[in-house]
C-alpha cells in the first residue's frame, strides 16, 4: 500500500507546482497498484488524505484525464482508466515500437557499472513475493536501460503507457514468478546489451512485451469467463 505521507503546501509554492506534485502522487500510486483500474475517485477524499484543498486536485485529475490515466464516466464520476483488451493491444503495440527506439539508443552508452545494477535487479525479483515491489525493480530494470539513451521525450512517452497497463501486469506477477518467463526474458535484454548486440536487445525487448500482453489477456479471458 502507498505511503500516506501528507503534502502540506505551504505560501512560497505555487498552485501549479501543489498541482504537479498530486498528479505525480496519484500516478505513482496507480503505478503500484494503490489504485486500480475502474476505482472511483472522490476529489474530497483524495484532498484529505493528501493533505491539500480540492482545487489542485481537480487540476491534477484534469491533467491525468489528458494523459489517459483517468476517464470521466457520466455515470460513475472519476475513475482510473480501464482499458479493455483492444486497449491493452494498442497499448503494447505502440509500446513495442517506443521501447524498441529507446533501446536502440540506449545499448552502447551502458556503463560496466550498470550493467552489474540490472543483473542484480534481476536477482531482486526472483526473491520478493509483494507483487507491488516486483513491479517496482521491474520498471527500474527497464528504465534504467531507456534513460541511457538520454531521449527525455520518449520516455515520458514510455512511462505513460507503462502506467496504463501497470494494473494488468500486476495481475500476472505470481504466475510470472512460478514461471520464471521474466528472469529469463531479462536476461535475455541485459545479455544482448551487454554484448552490444542492438538487433537482439530489440527482438528480445518486443518478445517481452509481446509475452506480457499475451499473458495479459489470458489472465483477462479466465477472468471474465469465470
Amino acid at each position: 500500500m502507498a505511503s500516506e505521507s501528507v503534502i502540506v503546501p505551504t505560501d512560497s509554492v505555487e498552485r501549479s507546482t501543489v498541482t504537479r506534485t498530486v498528479a505525480n502522487r496519484l500516478r505513482s500510486e496507480v503505478s503500484s497498484g494503490f489504485l486500480v483500474p475502474g476505482q472511483r475517485l472522490r476529489q474530497e477524499e483524495i484532498a484529505n488524505r493528501l493533505g491539500v484543498s480540492t482545487t489542485p486536485v481537480r487540476e491534477a485529475l484534469r491533467i491525468l484525464q489528458a494523459e489517459g490515466l483517468v476517464q470521466l464516466d457520466p455515470h460513475r464520476g472519476v475513475q482510473i482508466f480501464e482499458p479493455t483488451p483492444e486497449d491493452l493491444t494498442d497499448i503494447y503495440d505502440i509500446r513495442g515500437v517506443l521501447e524498441v527506439l529507446a533501446i536502440a539508443g540506449a545499448v552502447s552508452r551502458i556503463d560496466n557499472g550498470t550493467f552489474t545494477k540490472l543483473g542484480e535487479m534481476i536477482d531482486a525479483m526472483d526473491s520478493v513475493q509483494d507483487p507491488s515491489e516486483w513491479l517496482k525493480l521491474n520498471r527500474a530494470f527497464h528504465f534504467t536501460i531507456y534513460e541511457a539513451s538520454g531521449r527525455t521525450r520518449l520516455l515520458e512517452l514510455i512511462s505513460n503507457l507503462e502506467i496504463l497497463s501497470s494494473g494488468y501486469v500486476r495481475m500476472i506477477v505470481p504466475s510470472t514468478l512460478d514461471s520464471g518467463r521474466a528472469r529469463v526474458q531479462h536476461q535475455l535484454i541485459l545479455d544482448a546489451c551487454q554484448a552490444g548486440d542492438v538487433d537482439g536487445a530489440q527482438q528480445a525487448t518486443r518478445d517481452h512485451l509481446h509475452s506480457t500482453v499475451e499473458a495479459i489477456l489470458e489472465r483477462t479471458r479466465r477472468r471474465d469467463s469465470g
